[in-house]
């Protein structure tokens, strides 16, 4: 998020019941993705991923059913970042479990596409005053930094085309491009 560095991350895994022999060492490069069939062990990993404080760990829970909230309440952007990352404005990364998983990890139904939105629009919200800031003492034009927002429009319309994502007034709406219809 905010300031974050990809770092190489080395993650020593318990000892395999299988193949005690096999490597327990996993390098990363700050970036770990799991992807595999249920049941497979995706979410008991990423908790214990989470659970054993060798590495920072944002686990993002399976959506079944998406649903984007109406209303949008801008906050600043340190703020709306904790709240996405530990659950609430009490929270913090030792009660994260609470907060954010309900003291279920494991199984807790988890929709955070409110807390989502308010972090990009937060962000977008910084980006774009400061952008404004800079520009009154400016003597050029300079293209304005590129948002969250701006990356998410990008990649929704290369994944789907026939749609384009109109990002403005604390509001995303999804149109069929003129193209298409």
């Amino acid at each position: 998020m905010a300031g974050t560095e990809r770092l190489r991350v080395n993650i020593t895994l318990p000892q395999s019941l299988h193949d005690p022999q096999a490597s327990s060492i996993l390098e990363t490069n700050g970036v770990l993705v799991i992807v595999g069939p249920n049941g497979a062990g995706k979410t008991r990993f990423g908790v214990w991923l989470e659970n054993s404080g060798g590495a920072q760990t944002h686990r993002i829970s399976a959506q079944k059913s998406l649903e984007f909230p109406v209303d949008i309440n801008l906050t600043n952007l340190e703020q709306a970042e904790n709240r996405l990352l530990t659950g609430g404005p009490q929270a913090s990364p030792a009660n994260r479990s609470a907060y954010r998983w309900g003291s279920r990890p494991e199984t807790f139904s988890l929709n955070d596409y409110q807390l989502l939105t308010q972090y990009l629009f937060s962000e977008e919200q910084e980006q774009s005053t400061a952008y404004r800031k800079m520009m009154q003492s400016a003597s050029q034009y300079q293209r304005p930094p590129e948002t969250k927002l701006d990356v998410i429009k990008r990649i929704w319309e290369s994944v789907i085309p026939t749609h384009e994502l109109k990002i403005g007034g604390l509001r995303v709406e999804v149109s069929r491009r003129s193209a298409f219809t």
